[in-house]
């Protein structure tokens, strides 16, 4: 990594963050492409749509899609990044590390219910 860097907020049951994340090589991880060790688990009701800054150097979307989100699970503490396909559909597909390439750049700011 260049940059491997969050802040976060709490305030009450609200988490405000803010995450940047610059590859200089992706290695050979392979899967399904996750941040991990959120600083608290989400509310166990809530699936939460954090909006993603912008991505920059990336390999290819998955499928039709060509918006990149992160989605928090109901009580999880990694936030997956996926891509969305907007209008009617509202297709949501996980990003895999074949997605990325050695000069990826995410920034993402969010809140979710703790």
């Amino acid at each position: 990594y260049t940059d491997q860097v969050g802040f976060y907020t709490l305030i009450g049951s609200l988490l405000f963050f803010s995450i940047n994340i610059s590859l200089t090589s992706k290695g050979s991880s392979t899967g399904a492409a996750f941040i991990n060790s959120l600083p608290v688990a989400a509310a166990a009701t809530t699936i939460v749509y954090p909006s993603v800054g912008y991505a920059l150097g990336m390999s290819s979307f998955p499928g039709t899609t060509d918006t990149l989100i992160g989605t928090i699970n109901a009580g999880q503490t990694r936030l997956a990044i996926q891509g969305y396909l907007g209008g009617t559909t509202g297709t949501l597909t996980q990003f895999g590390y074949t997605q990325f390439s050695n000069t990826s750049i995410i920034r993402l700011d969010g809140f979710y219910r703790v």
